[in-house]
């Protein structure tokens, strides 16, 4: 009758203390865990102001009046760009070294959609000036940085030169050579 079980003591005792055990571990999980994240935080400059670009243009002097406004004055916002593609051009070259051909397509890049929309009316004649500027140009000229860079400013040329003709102002912003084979 006076006899007392001390089992469900020790038990009660022993989940205690593993419970304590898995608390503590978690903890120091989230500790680290959060320690990590506000290290990589820290050195990728996610806390760092906005005040270094000011202290370093102060420290090499002061800039003009027309580039502080410009700094200073927020952008007007733009239309977002809107891309068309052109069927591939595949032509022959000028060349020395017999036939060669160029393969070339095209995407044109504009602000506004009716300036698109008057590319695909004026299609022919927009795909007939760039076949006759492509097959004008010779192999070599197209063998450098610079002579694909000067083809690209006479093709943005001769499509304003149509738009202007048919009465569309010539918003037209770039063109772009996606694909260009020489062979």
């Amino acid at each position: 009758m006076a006899k007392k079980e001390e089992k469900p003591v020790e038990e009660e005792g022993s989940s205690k203390s593993g419970m304590g055990k898995i608390l503590i571990l978690g903890l120091g999980g989230l500790l680290i865990i959060g320690i990590s994240v506000g290290a990589a935080l820290y050195f990728t400059g996610f806390f760092d102001s906005n005040t270094e670009p000011v202290k370093a243009a102060q420290a090499v002097g002061k800039a003009n009046t027309a580039t502080e406004k410009v700094a200073t004055t927020p952008k007007k916002p733009t239309e977002p760009a809107q891309y068309m593609n052109l069927r591939p051009f595949t032509v022959s070259l000028n060349g020395k070294d017999g036939r060669r051909f160029l393969q070339i397509t095209v995407s044109l890049m504009a602000r506004s959609s009716d300036v698109l929309g008057a590319v695909k009316r004026n299609r022919p004649a927009v795909r007939n000036a760039l076949t006759l500027l492509f097959s004008s140009q010779s192999e070599g000229a197209l063998s450098s940085r610079e002579g694909k860079l000067a083809l690209q400013k006479q093709a943005l040329a001769e499509i304003r030169k149509i738009l202007l003709s048919e009465g569309v102002p010539s918003e037209l912003k770039a063109i772009y050579f996606t694909n260009f084979v020489v062979d």
